[in-house]
């Protein structure tokens, strides 16, 4: 009965705390643990010694307990897919309430597969079962792994104690043979500290620590913040030497313009101005005229290099100003 109660207690505060809650994943434990309270119930009275079901054996509490198993660890998994998204709490109440009735339906028509023989023990399917349950809640602490930075430390390690019992109590009844046996009983002690566990961390999250997963969230938007400003950052730093590099060949092209083009020019026109002042008496006028074409090519090519260069200056003053 402390297990029905925890379970119930573990709904009630997940349901009530949904608005605080950012995500899905703790609603959904919660809405499977009300279920599964329910699957503990008739659990519970399926036992000869409760007289409610007649003409029972240890068969249907087996039953009850695999189906039980294969219910949370599946709730669990599915609840792993909804750490950073909501959920309709409407619909998923729904589901699993189609999904329970479905289960006990199934168990208490017979089709459910017989998991205990008088005086033989569990049946393969149901140590099958519950191997397969234990693999499914290791795949849970994989995912939960993975997901470790959508939790506070405190959380994701309660979370991961309650999974660990939950895996003994399943592996400690592979080896059931006694209803009134010691594997039983060690199992439903680790179970009972399992679903403490579970309710330890609900119970962190939503009403003890209600701000750490906000402050866990600022935190880790900070770091990725953080991130991408370095990142952005270096990207500027290449970028900064890109125009360095740039400026740089600015500087080399006007040295080249400045002497490779303009020397030979300068030359061109002094001579053109010899021979116009010193020779013009020697000179012809065709002579002449070509003299006075050659000093005006040479001062509009000198003036077209003096534009390249204003240009080249100011390109090279916008380029340190970045």
């Amino acid at each position: 009965m402390f297990i029905i109660g925890v379970s119930l207690g573990i709904f009630f505060i997940a349901w009530n705390a949904q608005d605080q809650l950012e995500t899905a994943f703790f609603l959904i434990i919660g809405e499977s643990y009300l279920f599964a309270s329910f699957i503990e119930v008739l659990h519970t009275l399926s036992y000869k010694g409760m007289g409610v079901f007649t003409g029972n054996d240890v068969n249907l509490p087996s039953q009850l307990w695999i189906a039980s198993g294969y219910f949370l660890s599946s709730s669990f998994l599915f609840a792993t897919f909804f750490t950073q998204k909501k959920i309709n709490p409407n619909k998923s109440m729904l589901a699993f309430f189609i999904v329970t009735t479905i289960v006990v339906s199934m168990i208490f028509q017979g089709v459910f597969p017989n998991c205990y023989i008088e005086n033989v023990g569990l049946t393969s399917f149901a140590k099958i079962s519950e191997c397969v349950i234990c693999l499914i809640y290791c795949v849970i602490i994989w995912r939960l792994h993975c997901l470790k930075q959508n939790f506070s430390l405190i959380v994701w390690r309660t979370f991961g104690w309650g999974i660990l019992f939950t895996i003994a109590s399943h592996m400690s009844l592979i080896v059931f043979v006694d209803v009134y046996g010691c594997s039983n009983m060690a199992s439903h002690c680790f179970q009972i500290i399992s679903f403490f566990c579970i309710y330890k961390a609900l119970l962190e999250t939503s009403i003890l620590r209600p701000f750490d997963l906000v402050f866990h969230d600022l935190t880790k938007n900070q770091n990725l913040l953080n991130k991408r400003i370095k990142e952005r950052t270096l990207e500027l730093n290449e970028k900064d030497l890109a125009l360095l590099r740039s400026n740089a060949d600015l500087n080399e092209l006007a040295v080249i313009i400045s002497h490779d083009l303009r020397e030979p020019l300068r030359g061109i026109n002094n001579l053109a101005y010899l021979l116009e002042e010193k020779h013009a008496s020697t000179l012809t006028d065709e002579a002449l005229l070509l003299v006075r074409r050659i000093s005006l090519s040479a001062h509009r090519v000198n003036k077209q290099i003096q534009s390249l260069m204003d240009y080249l200056y100011i390109d090279h003053k916008q380029i340190k100003k970045q």
